[in-house]
């Protein structure tokens, strides 16, 4: 569990032991950047946590690396805010249910599924996914959105977080894919985000470059 020399190899326990930890520091100062490389030398905090957090699960790539760390969530009595959009299913929820404490959690199933990947597709439901984080945000009174990867949908919801004044968590910033638009999203997600959660080394050093500073 301490090999990061892959993308996203990281152990996700160990991604859950960074939020843990970095969830105070953002919950605590909405000016304030803080930075988590997830590597041998990232140390398990024993701080209270953000009593509250929205996760948002874009698909079943999505739940697979996100299921551990809203189970360690729930456990440690964190209420847990989890929207399922974009393709993710009702065996998702389900599966997501089985696992975690369900007195902490709550799960919003609701997909958002566009009929091609034409831009004129996808465009009116960026505002259809906003609209759901915003309620979500609002109704669960979370004090973060966990977000991973860089899929166009974390767009309008990492919008409607910061237009609420709700810090962002994201996992895997920094990696590299040329020549294509995740790579933009991804970055651009960086710079949108209060908490970096990264896999490598590498990745780290690209997030500063785009100028977030280490806490």
């Amino acid at each position: 569990d301490r090999d990061v020399t892959g993308v996203q190899t990281c152990a996700l326990p160990i991604c859950c032991r960074g939020l843990l930890t970095a969830s105070l520091r953002a919950s605590r100062s909405l000016g304030g950047d803080s930075f988590v490389t997830l590597a041998p030398a990232t140390r398990f905090g024993t701080t209270t946590l953000a009593d509250r957090i929205t996760v948002f699960c874009n698909s079943r790539a999505d739940c697979t690396p996100l299921l551990p760390v809203v189970v360690e969530l729930t456990r440690r009595k964190v209420h847990v805010e989890l929207i399922l959009s974009g393709t993710t299913s009702s065996a998702d929820a389900d599966r997501v249910r089985g696992a975690a404490n369900d007195d902490y959690l709550r799960v919003r199933h609701e997909p958002v599924v566009a009929t091609s990947s034409d831009a004129t597709a996808l465009l009116p439901l960026t505002g259809d996914i906003s609209r759901s984080v915003a309620r979500a945000l609002q109704e669960s009174d979370s004090r973060l959105l966990l977000m991973l990867g860089d899929r166009w949908e974390l767009l309008p919801a990492a919008t409607a977080a910061v237009l609420l004044g709700v810090p962002i968590a994201h996992l895997h910033g920094g990696v590299i894919t040329e020549g294509a638009i995740d790579e933009r999203i991804r970055h651009a997600i960086t710079k949108l985000a209060d908490v970096h959660l990264c896999s490598t080394d590498d990745a780290a050093a690209r997030i500063r470059q785009l100028g977030e500073n280490p806490a």
